[in-house]
């Protein structure tokens, strides 16, 4: 796929994310993710750390829920001019997807 459509179909996917968790995460799919170590102890960790990518979006929305902060330092992107990403997010699309919808209605 073209670096065009992935950085589009990553954006859309950040959206849909915002929508139907209602947080205003502007990347929910990548970065640094930096905590303090009283936050951890918080969060329900195997609720959280199980999958591939999907791991940062429960991360993220736990985070919220139990009281912690999010700040959110953007990385910019550029269009790949060779190589292609290693990165399968169409094939665990469906599994990110389901993770979204399982959080906004079960808080798991």
């Amino acid at each position: 796929l073209t670096s065009k459509f992935r950085y589009w179909a990553s954006y859309a996917f950040n959206v849909l994310i915002r929508v139907v968790l209602l947080q205003n995460i502007h990347d929910n799919l990548s970065g640094y993710l930096c905590f303090r170590r009283g936050l951890l102890d918080r969060l329900d960790r195997d609720a959280i750390f199980y999958g591939y990518g999907d791991y940062a979006i429960r991360f993220l929305w736990q985070t919220l829920h139990r009281g912690g902060r999010v700040l959110e330092i953007p990385t910019v992107y550029r269009f790949r001019k060779g190589g292609e990403s290693k990165t399968r997010f169409f094939a665990y699309f469906w599994t990110y997807l389901a993770s979204i919808f399982r959080l906004r209605f079960t808080g798991r």
